[in-house]
This record gives C-alpha cells, sequence and structure tokens, in this order.
C-alpha cells in the first residue's frame, strides 16, 4: 500500500494495488515516512475502506 496522506505517526491514508483507499492505523506506522512511500503490512492493526 502507498501513502496519499500523512495523520500522524499512528495513522495513514494508503491506496491499495486494486485502487481502493483505505484508513490504516498502526503503532509508528508512519514513523520516518513520507507520501508515496510504501507501509509495512505487518505494522497494521486497523484497516477502515472509504466507501465501501
Amino acid at each position: 500500500m502507498k501513502i496519499i496522506k500523512l495523520f500522524n505517526n499512528n495513522i495513514v491514508a494508503t491506496i491499495t494495488e486494486d485502487n481502493r483507499e483505505v484508513i490504516v492505523q498502526g503503532s509508528g506506522i508512519a514513523f520516518q515516512k513520507k507520501i508515496s512511500d510504501l507501509i509495512d503490512e505487518n505494522k497494521i492493526e486497523k484497516r477502515y475502506f472509504i466507501g465501501y
């Protein structure tokens, strides 16, 4: 998943491989990350799918 918006170190908006928008939450998931970086999916604790 690729980051499209950073909220804080624990919550980001991402785009999946099938172009679905997902808000993901995890402890330190976005620490030292920037937009268009990839997320380590092992750190994801919760996923919130937008519009589905």
